[in-house]
């Protein structure tokens, strides 16, 4: 059962596969994706619109308790990549601390990340 487990997880992060399921779904024809390799930097003072929507975004995950604040989520697939309860609680609460201290560190101006990650640009149409 667990292994059954673990190959749905998986499979929920191979975006080609989620991709031609949605477009399926929605009946919608994808045109060609590319990958953005721009990055998403942070430095104070934190005035464009860009760097405002970023920050914004990471407090109301937490907030709203989505994305990586989904604590029960997070734990399932801790314990479902086969990590152990006591990992968890341990890397959970580590990750909690550094959004708390980037927060300090943000508010006193002192913060800056280059926060370099991978997107993949989508853009569809649907036929008629």
């Amino acid at each position: 059962m667990l292994a059954r487990q673990k190959a749905s997880l998986r499979a929920d992060f191979n975006s080609r596969s989620n991709m031609t399921r949605i477009s399926s779904l929605a009946h919608i024809h994808f045109l060609p994706r590319n990958q953005s390799d721009r990055t998403a930097s942070l430095f104070a003072p934190f005035e464009t619109r860009e760097q405002q929507v970023i920050l914004e975004q990471e407090r109301a995950w937490k907030r709203l308790g989505a994305g990586p604040w989904d604590k029960e989520e997070v734990r399932r697939e801790v314990l479902l990549g086969g990590g152990s309860e006591e990992l968890f609680e341990a890397g959970y609460a580590d990750f909690v601390a550094k959004f708390e201290a980037e927060q300090r560190a943000i508010e006193a101006g002192e913060f800056h990340a280059a926060n370099g990650s991978l997107f993949y640009l989508v853009s569809g149409r649907k036929p008629g």
